[in-house]
């Protein structure tokens, strides 16, 4: 799929001046991550990177059936790859191992590397030693031959991380019914991670924040996982919460970035851990939202507001999947298979993200489109809220969010997979798409 040739990367310092393609750049990037395996075994007729880009290339492309992919992978490259030899390594367990590899190997590079620019958390000094993710379940459809239980086909929900400061996407577990049962629970399947998979790989001392839903409530857990991991968790409260307020946590409310909140209060259950509750109204809507979160009460309660806020990013690449990449149904029934599928949309995901911000930053080419949109979206919201009498959250009004890549983008990176095109070639294509759309 992707040409091989040596060259040196760079992506903070954006200083490499000799790009070839973007084809050969992805594909000096999953090389070297391959080199580095410790999964790969020598397979002559269907390689581990051959299963590796063929992974890719489904994602990132539209196709009907995973035979539909097989015919126009053969005829499009004149590859050797069959229905079988696919369809035998999405079910390998040693596979599915690699592709987990490369994956974590890839999101742990892009993540090293990711410019500070797009973290919305850097001037924020209270949370200095966090690393904070947006984390949620994602359902796909069922495969044509899964195997029903109590004779129903159940659709496969997966746990995904998105972090928050770099926006590089991370699949975390399956959610997998044990013992005959119907489903599983996001929470049953974060309570089998193991503190390793809950820290999401960071070092010891670093602390980690998920925001999630409410599916994932479980006080207890989640002191037990700050206790011992150092992980802390904000969600929703639930309508029906036993929660008892037991004080009040002070603020300041001269701190703009607190602009809506209404009450931070210390509440506990019994027998129970403490816990706060922050009560805020959206400038905007004046809608009212009450968050609960085991964090300290030296980090602004508006500050907890606006995480929970971007947690809507991570629903933002499930609809990338979706929608723009037609990710909608599982490739196989077997656990591996949806597994592989599962590490392919965090790889896709965040390849894609990867090169949108070296077009942006060494390019300076930029979907013009989608920023007038956000600017048109902020004035409105401004306007709204001055017209309610209510002051805009500077943390709302100032920040720059993560956006989905637009259609136009996504079909020009497939053209640039397809053809080993020259790097100022592909720039000069790219660009009239940036600007405006084709009517």
């Amino acid at each position: 799929m992707f040409a091989t040739h040596p060259s040196c990367f760079y992506y903070p310092e954006m200083q490499t001046t000799n790009y070839k393609s973007v084809k050969s750049e992805f594909d000096t990037i999953l090389r070297g991550l391959h080199n580095e395996s410790k999964q790969t075994r020598e397979c002559i007729e269907y390689s581990d990177f051959s299963h590796l880009c063929a992974g890719i290339y489904r994602t990132l492309n539209i196709f009907a059936s995973g035979r539909d992919f097989i015919q126009h992978y053969q005829m499009k490259f004149g590859s050797s790859i069959d229905v079988g030899l696919f369809f035998d390594a999405l079910k390998s367990k040693r596979r599915t191992r690699y592709i987990k590899e490369l994956s974590q190997k890839l999101y742990d590079k892009f993540n090293k590397e990711a410019p500070s620019i797009f973290d919305p958390f850097l001037e924020h000094r209270e949370l200095e030693g966090y690393e904070i993710y947006a984390s949620d379940g994602h359902s796909h459809a069922s495969s044509d031959h899964e195997d029903p239980i109590a004779n129903k086909k159940r659709a496969p929900c997966n746990l995904f991380s998105l972090n928050l400061k770099t926006h590089y996407l991370r699949h975390m577990a399956i959610c997998s019914p044990q013992n005959g049962k119907k489903k599983e629970h996001e929470i049953t399947t974060l309570k089998r991670q193991d503190s390793n998979s809950l820290r999401m790989n960071n070092k010891m001392g670093v602390k980690v924040i998920h925001a999630y839903d409410p599916a994932c409530i479980d006080y207890m857990f989640w002191d037990k996982s700050k206790k011992k991991y150092g992980v802390y968790f904000i969600t929703l409260e639930k309508s029906n919460s036993a929660l008892l307020e037991q004080g009040d946590f002070p603020f300041d409310d001269k701190d703009r970035r607190n602009n809506g909140v209404i009450s931070n209060e210390m509440v506990g259950v019994n027998n129970g851990p403490q816990l706060r509750r922050i009560t805020y109204m959206d400038p905007v809507t004046g809608r009212k939202f009450v968050f609960i979160t085991n964090l300290h009460h030296k980090i602004p309660p508006g500050l907890i507001a606006y995480i929970y806020k971007c947690r809507w990013d991570i629903e933002k690449a499930f609809y990338e999947s979706k929608s723009q990449l037609k990710e909608v149904k599982s490739w196989g029934k077997t656990e591996e298979a949806k597994q592989q599928q599962c590490c392919y949309i965090a790889l896709v995901h965040n390849l894609m993200l990867f090169c949108e911000r070296l077009v942006n930053i060494r390019e300076l080419i930029l979907d013009e489109k989608v920023l007038d949109k956000m600017e048109i979206r902020k004035t409105k919201e401004q306007i709204r809220s001055s017209k309610a009498g209510r002051e805009m959250n500077t943390l709302v009004s100032s920040s720059i969010r993560a956006t989905n890549r637009s259609l136009q983008f996504i079909r020009w990176l497939r053209h640039q997979l397809d053809f080993s095109i020259p790097w100022k070639v592909a720039m000069e294509m790219l660009a009239p798409y940036m600007k405006h759309y084709i009517q």
